[in-house]
């Protein structure tokens, strides 16, 4: 029932927009205001925002995931993790992390 409500919203808001702005109307919402210092400011702001908040979440998430398997951050070589060194454990688990991300990503598209 969720999009029974919200799919009429979009639709109208986009031909109220359309009928208000017609073409000059840009895709992008930042491209509609000005080019002036304070725009600029703003998405700089919403440029780290948004690098903050999925880089430190995935960081805090894969290193819960290393810790729950077991694998020490803090060390390189010894002990060893499973007959191979820390430091290559951590590195196929980031790399298979990254992977998944970048599958769901796509499958998502």
């Amino acid at each position: 029932w969720t999009y029974g409500v919200a799919l009429p919203l979009y639709w109208s808001c986009g031909i109220l927009g359309y009928a208000a702005y017609g073409d000059f109307a840009q895709a992008n919402i930042n491209l509609n205001f000005p080019a002036n210092t304070a725009n600029t400011v703003s998405l700089i702001v919403q440029l780290v925002q948004e690098v903050y908040f999925v880089l430190s979440s995935n960081l805090v998430l894969l290193l819960a995931i290393e810790l729950g398997l077991g694998v020490d951050p803090s060390v390189h070589f010894r002990p060893k993790w499973k007959g191979m060194p820390p430091v290559l454990a951590r590195f196929l688990l980031r790399t298979a992390f990254f992977a998944t991300q970048v599958l769901l990503a796509q499958m998502l598209l």
